[in-house]
């Protein structure tokens, strides 16, 4: 590597994050960022708050930010090889008798009428800590992901997300005076290689799931215009598939970053429905299980007036505390405890596959 690029390269892994914007084009920032209470007017901003928006300042804003094609994230990330060490850590898995718990809380409170779906989220944890080695390394395996797969993250301070979404919580777009903004109803999960079954979109128990997601996102998006819902299809990954559908909203009026967020954040398919009891009995989870920033919208502020905002799953997050590798199930009146307890450890196995832990 240049002596420059050496430099960068280290700062990077010093204090960074990174986003793919769409197929052929990242954004990077690396140098001491500030943590702002809204975007820069000025440069991208990546926007990090915690699951239950309680941060007062969510915007990191990078003194340097580099708009990359693909191709050039791939050569960006080889010069990292230097410092990449591959992590050996010891993890701690979740108690499943936690879980089998609130499995049976959640039944009886959908007995009552009170929640139709929820999202209990379990963790596997190691006390390691992350070096700029093991960082240098887990972001070139980003490189490998799969194409429907959305790498992003954070790392400043001792604290530091990395993972690969299928879902974002919206895009937005202006062209020509016209403004945009689209979502995905993201529900409904199983093992793609389960012969036995019919096929996901005959399972009554996903499609109730992912329907209980649609309706609700329906609901909010219906206050900014006509509501366009494209066909529900699969989404394939290499071990799980998903039911998903895109809405979209054309309009004159959407509103800002911020209010796009606490509308539409958590949906059912991080959170809890109906949202007001649901937003409830997740804060009593995160009292026995801090989920900090697992399923928290991250996004990025372009200064072109471009947004993107994700979801954040399939990650790993660290600080002070250690590392945590999350994973969430829908819960429904037809769950089973074994499926699901299955599902959860499915999904954090994907993520060590993917980041080759």
């Amino acid at each position: 590597m240049q002596e420059n690029q050496t430099l960068e390269a280290e700062v990077f892994l010093n204090s960074g994050a990174l986003m793919q914007v769409s197929k052929d084009r990242w954004v990077v920032g690396y140098g001491t960022p500030q943590w702002q209470s809204e975007p820069s007017e000025q440069k991208s901003s990546f926007y990090a708050p915690d699951f239950f928006l309680t941060t007062s300042r969510p915007w990191l804003v990078f003194p340097y930010n580099v708009v990359m094609s693909a191709r050039e994230w791939r050569e960006w990330c080889r010069g990292l090889d230097g410092w990449a060490v591959k992590p050996q850590w010891n993890w701690r898995g979740p108690e499943k008798t936690l879980f089998a718990e609130g499995l049976k809380q959640l039944k009886s409170l959908m007995a009552r009428g009170e929640i139709e779906k929820a999202v209990p989220v379990h963790f596997e944890r190691s006390d390691e800590k992350v070096t700029a080695g093991n960082l240098a390394y887990l972001i070139r395996q980003t490189t490998q992901a799969p194409t429907n797969l959305r790498p992003y993250g954070f790392w400043f301070e001792g604290e530091g997300m990395l993972g690969l979404t299928p879902e974002e919580l919206f895009e937005y777009r202006s062209e020509g005076g016209s403004e945009s903004m689209s979502t995905v109803a993201l529900a409904g999960t199983r093992p793609r290689f389960e012969a036995a079954r019919r096929p996901l979109l005959e399972d009554p128990k996903e499609r109730r799931e992912h329907a209980i997601v649609l309706e609700d996102l329906c609901q909010r998006l219906d206050q900014w215009g006509d509501v366009i819902i494209e066909e529900t299809e699969v989404l394939q990954l290499p071990h799980l598939e998903h039911l998903r559908a895109r809405l979209e909203v054309q309009s004159s009026n959407l509103p800002a970053f911020s209010e796009m967020v606490r509308e539409l954040h958590p949906t059912p398919a991080l959170g809890a429905s109906p949202r007001e009891c649901g937003m409830k009995w997740l804060a009593e989870l995160n009292e026995k299980e801090r989920r900090y920033r697992f399923g928290a919208p991250f996004g990025l502020s372009l200064h072109s007036g471009e947004a993107l905002c994700l979801v954040a799953i399939r990650n790993l997050q660290w600080n002070s505390e250690g590392i945590h590798l999350g994973s969430g199930c829908g819960i429904v009146e037809q769950s089973e405890l074994e499926r699901e307890w299955k599902e959860l450890a499915l999904k954090r196995s994907g993520v060590r596959k993917f980041l080759d832990l």
